[in-house]
């Protein structure tokens, strides 16, 4: 009879205790974990995209240099929320503000010298505080090797060294592994809109 009870109570827990190897300590599961990131990345790399070209098409690339210098580092900052956190990181930085957090570091070491295509075009990594980890790889395009190609111009590369003097965000080929745009998503519960200009 005990056994039969046991039986019984195991059985009927099995469903929970499935269903909860998608989660982990804070309760989010994995498919809202991914979609709150990608929530909050997609305006972080909108406003990266606007400031560069925007500088690019009014004063060329050493005033996009510059922009990424003054403007970038600021819009992390807005785009992330209390629950959600957007940045953008390499195994080949430029900016030491952007350096990889540890749970990052394993897989800039996979997808460096990868080209698009070689690798998963996004990541979804549990984290042992409770919290997911979410990371999706930057190739380079031709308009990236500018600044961060073999053949730089005169004018780039003297403001890249004086803005930059321990730069090595430099020597990328067309289609090579650039970095990650990252997220670390904290709770889904009330995540509050992300800002927008």
């Amino acid at each position: 009879m005990k056994i039969h009870l046991f039986l019984v109570i195991f059985l009927g827990l099995l469903p929970l205790s499935c269903e909860s190897l998608n989660k982990n300590s804070s309760g989010l599961t994995e498919t809202q974990a991914r979609e709150a990131a990608i929530k909050h990345l997609e305006p972080f790399k909108k406003k990266f995209m606007q400031a560069l070209m925007t500088a690019l098409q009014s004063g060329g690339p050493e005033a996009a240099v510059l922009a990424c210098h003054q403007e970038a580092p600021k819009i992390p900052a807005d785009s992330s929320t209390p629950e959600v956190i957007v940045g953008r990181t390499s195994h080949k930085l430029r900016q030491s503000a952007n350096a990889p957090k540890p749970w990052m570091k394993p897989y800039l070491d996979q997808y460096a010298g990868t080209k698009n295509g070689d690798l998963p075009s996004e990541r979804l990594v549990a984290l042992n505080n409770g919290e997911y980890g979410y990371l999706q790889p930057i190739y380079i395009k031709p308009l990236c090797l500018t600044c961060h190609g073999s053949n730089l111009s005169e004018g780039v590369d003297k403001k890249l060294s004086k803005l930059y003097p321990e730069d090595k965000g430099r020597g990328f080929k067309l289609g090579e592994f650039r970095g990650f745009f990252w997220a670390e998503v904290i709770k889904t519960a009330s995540i509050s809109p992300t800002k927008t200009e």
